[in-house]
């Protein structure tokens, strides 16, 4: 075993340098991630009738808690969510982005061994929260269901095709849960990025803590200016030659946010990130809420006819239909 006086500078720096530069990262990443838990914690309490359910970049100690299924109660959940959130001791080995954006999609495909689907209705929606605070680095060893060069953008390196965005890619298109009708709708307004399927599938919002990529957002703040599409070059986030393309791992999870009509923010202010992810959750909110739609039950509206108003609210699950009859005399 070696002694620390035989330290012979193999990182350029002196000990005592070496010594300090392992505090500041222990402090920084430390600062970081309790910043991110705060974050989470605000955001649960903010909107507490979304289900949640949780997993960590590392899936260390198996530390996974499921979408609580109907009936439960959600209240319970989130504080167990959090006490194990803020108990959870964070594991310095690496950023597995990819592997844990597969892990998502396949507990949403009810595909993750040991776990069941949390969808049990065919309008619910259903979001990945990607939360990370650096670069992600596991494509040498990604080895998840979702592969190759799914969005055509041609992107390859030493270890393949796989991007994050052909991760989110394939979660989207597929149809998560096939025994469900396919009758899933959203009236989406705001960062609209593709055309939203009607089957059961998986979105995926990505939350940088600090690093920026590449591009710039547009002024809506929603998708890159000048406007990609999905089969563009967003970068190249499988090399890592030069800074560019390392910072491209970043543009790469906004491509993900892109490709599977999701959202996007990065900043390293945690009171505008905050900010910026109740805007994205609130938007959700209103989107889950769909507004009620009249159709006549004929042509014309007379006595003999009544108007049918349907209603659903994806976060109760809950859904009303009613019929109203018009008057027989005056037909109103």
């Amino acid at each position: 075993q070696a002694k620390l006086s035989d330290w012979n500078a193999p990182f350029g720096r002196s000990l005592a340098e070496e010594q300090q530069n392992i505090a500041n990262w222990y402090q920084y990443h430390r600062r970081r991630s309790f910043a991110l838990r705060n974050i989470v914690a605000l955001l649960t309490e903010q909107f507490p009738a979304f289900k949640y359910g949780l997993d960590f970049t590392t899936n260390y100690n198996n530390k996974f808690m499921e979408i609580p299924k109907q009936g439960t109660n959600t209240g319970s959940h989130n504080e167990s969510l959090l006490e194990t959130l803020f108990s959870y001791t964070q594991q310095g080995v690496g950023t597995p982005l990819a592997t844990a954006l597969d892990r998502a999609g396949k507990y949403f495909q009810g595909k993750l061994s040991g776990k069941s689907s949390p969808i049990e209705q065919s309008c619910q929606a259903n979001y990945t929260v990607m939360l990370t605070d650096g670069f992600w680095n596991d494509q040498s060893y990604y080895n998840g269901q979702a592969k190759g060069d799914l969005d055509g953008d041609n992107v390859s390196g030493p270890w393949g095709s796989t991007t994050l965005a052909d991760i989110a890619t394939y979660y989207y298109q597929r149809d998560l849960a096939p025994s469900l009708k396919d009758n899933f709708s959203l009236n989406r307004t705001r960062c609209i990025a593709t055309e939203i399927p009607s089957h059961q599938h998986m979105s995926t919002i990505g939350v940088t803590f600090g690093p920026f990529g590449n591009l710039k957002a547009d002024a809506e703040g929603c998708w890159p200016d000048p406007a990609l599409a999905s089969n563009d070059s967003w970068g190249n986030p499988l090399r890592s030659d030069t800074p560019e393309n390392t910072l491209a791992r970043i543009d790469d999870l906004w491509h993900a946010a892109y490709n599977s009509n999701g959202f996007f923010t990065s900043n390293a202010d945690p009171d505008i990130l905050l900010e910026e992810l109740s805007s994205i959750f609130t938007t959700i909110s209103q989107l889950n809420i769909a507004g009620a739609k009249g159709t006549l039950s004929s042509s014309r509206l007379d006595k003999t006819n009544g108007i049918i108003i349907s209603q659903y609210d994806i976060d109760s699950n809950v859904g009303v239909l009613e019929r109203f009859i018009t008057d027989e005399e005056t037909g109103v």
